[in-house]
Formats: structure tokens, C-alpha cells, sequence
């Protein structure tokens, strides 16, 4: 245990040692997207939106990911309670208006819109770990109205960073 032991300024646990202040990084991914367009109508049963397509990341070193996703929700017709909630999966990524698949990641959000055309920003965030190192996981919003009309998303921007 002196200054250069394992445990010591030097050794296998010390200040520049490979767990130590000098230690190896990790290795870790990210990505990024910007999607604009309609996303196609939310209705009354819960729908994916279909950007897991070009929202994606193959986890290389933790697993645990950091996921930010937002979107502008409008109402089309018939105000009411929008639901959209985060959600991850590996495999083929579900299309827009698809029945609702994957894992829920973060806190649903509620959308209660007061005027119909106007868009209202949600945010969902989370951190998700456990993932399969050299999988690809895509990931999506969902949505569900509570009554009868419609509603779409739109502007969505992605971003993911393995930590």
C-alpha cells in the first residue's frame, strides 16, 4: 500500500491509476434528430407516432441512456386531454399511426389545449438502463385523445446520449 502499490498515488486504485482521476473515459454513444410534418391524427386509441425510424442508438458502453424528446401538439377538432408518452423498443420501428408498442420511458405528459390550431410544446425525458450493448433500440412518442376528434404532433426534436 505505499506510493506506488495498488492502492497507492500510482497503483491499480490510485490518482492516476485505471479507476483513479487519470482513469480510462468509457466508451458512450449519442444521437440527434429533428423531425418536421404532420405526424397523422391521434384519435381516440393510442398510437405511435413513427419516429423511431430516424430516432435511434446502439448502446457501446453502459447501457444507461439519457432520452429528450419533444413535440408540438394541436388540436384538430373537438378540444380534449391529449396523452403522449415516451416509449423505446428493439426491432423494426413501429410506422405513424401503428397500435401503441415498445416500453414507456418517462413521465406522460398531458396536453389541454384551449383553442384548437394552436400547438403546445411537450417534453418527455428520461433515463433508461439496462439497455443490451450492440442493440439498436428505436424510440417514439405515443398518443391518445380522451374524447372523439382529433389531434396531431409535429416538429419533433430528438437527442439521446448513452451514460
Amino acid at each position: 500500500n505505499g506510493t506506488n502499490g495498488t492502492n497507492g498515488t500510482n497503483g491499480a486504485t490510485g490518482a492516476t491509476g485505471p479507476t483513479g482521476q487519470a482513469g480510462s473515459a468509457g466508451s458512450f454513444n449519442s444521437a440527434a434528430n429533428i423531425q418536421t410534418g404532420p405526424t397523422g391524427a391521434v384519435g381516440q386509441s393510442e398510437i405511435m407516432f413513427g419516429y423511431g425510424k430516424n430516432c435511434s442508438l446502439t448502446p457501446i458502453g453502459s447501457g444507461n441512456v439519457l432520452i429528450i424528446m419533444t413535440c408540438a401538439i394541436q388540436e384538430i377538432t373537438s378540444l380534449s386531454v391529449v396523452t403522449v408518452k415516451g416509449r423505446y423498443g428493439t426491432g423494426t420501428a413501429p410506422a405513424t399511426g401503428a397500435s401503441v408498442s415498445g416500453t414507456q420511458f418517462g413521465q406522460a405528459q398531458i396536453v389541454d389545449a384551449f383553442v384548437t390550431s394552436d400547438p403546445i410544446q411537450v417534453v418527455i425525458l428520461g433515463k433508461i438502463t439496462g439497455l443490451s450493448l450492440s442493440t439498436a433500440y428505436w424510440f417514439d412518442l405515443s398518443a391518445i385523445k380522451a374524447t372523439s376528434g382529433t389531434a396531431s404532433g409535429n416538429n419533433m426534436q430528438f437527442f439521446a446520449l448513452e451514460i
